[in-house]
């Protein structure tokens, strides 16, 4: 029960990331191609940029924790679903489709979002910040997923002078 919780509380959260992006996106896109009432749009407000970067970072946090505790030889899931061995296939199965889900979505849209913020810097302050913070974020989970790690002795190679 309280993983079914925590996975719905985890998406919440994503759902929201998500409309807050569209929100940011569609305001952008009104200023840029001037063929709707600016005025009669949603305004951006302190509330929504507070919350989504709240937001941003709990979901990075956990993208974060995925990635580093899978090996770069295995499946990015592979951790999760090695922990769950009392689920059943289609209870596996749907782990790995809402984890896939998760990435992809934290990737997706920190990359739109960073592009746009790159063309459009003023336009949605916040989408800015969001995304050359998510950019930073997805350096850091690069590495550590394809491992910044100290080698073990054993694999060290001898310098040879």
């Amino acid at each position: 029960m309280k993983k079914i919780f925590g996975t719905i509380i985890a998406f919440m959260l994503l759902g929201i990331y998500v409309y807050f992006i569209w929100i940011g996106l569609d305001i952008i896109n009104c200023q840029v191609k001037h063929s709707c009432n600016p005025a009669a749009s949603v305004q951006f407000n302190d509330s929504m940029a507070q919350a989504l970067t709240v937001i941003q970072g709990l979901i990075s946090a956990l993208v974060i924790s995925v990635l580093a505790k899978a090996e770069p030889q295995d499946s990015i899931i592979s951790p999760l679903v090695e922990s769950e061995m009392k689920l059943s296939a289609m209870m596996r199965n749907a782990l790995k489709c809402m984890t896939w889900l998760y990435l992809i979505t934290w990737v997706v849209m920190g990359f739109w979002v960073f592009l746009k913020g790159l063309y459009y810097p003023k336009a949605v302050p916040a989408l800015t910040n969001l995304g050359q913070a998510w950019f930073g974020i997805a350096i850091a989970s690069a590495y550590s997923y394809f491992g910044l790690r100290q080698a073990s002795s054993a694999t060290k190679k001898p310098i040879v002078t």
